[in-house]
């Protein structure tokens, strides 16, 4: 007793994340339907990016490495703005 990670104690630490409005960081329009290509993995980069900048102020931001897989899996517009 007394030892124990307090990260690891069924959540007293943990905080709820701000989340920017999912179906309208998400969605993907386009004027002309099958005319443009777009990659859904770039969408995701962008909520997550969003994900970021609303939860700058927490201590403990969720972590995003390897900054290589992030651009090869298009995902890298997190790292946009910081």
């Amino acid at each position: 007793m007394g030892r124990e990670n307090p990260h690891a104690n069924g959540g007293l630490l943990l905080k709820d994340l701000l989340m920017p409005d999912f179906l309208a960081t998400t969605r993907f329009r386009s004027p002309n339907p099958a005319s443009e290509n777009a990659e859904s993995t770039k969408v995701l980069g962008t909520f997550l990016r969003d994900v970021m900048k609303r939860n700058q102020e927490h201590a403990k931001l969720p972590r995003i490495r390897f900054r290589d897989e992030t651009a090869s899996n298009r995902i890298d517009a997190v790292y946009a703005g910081h």
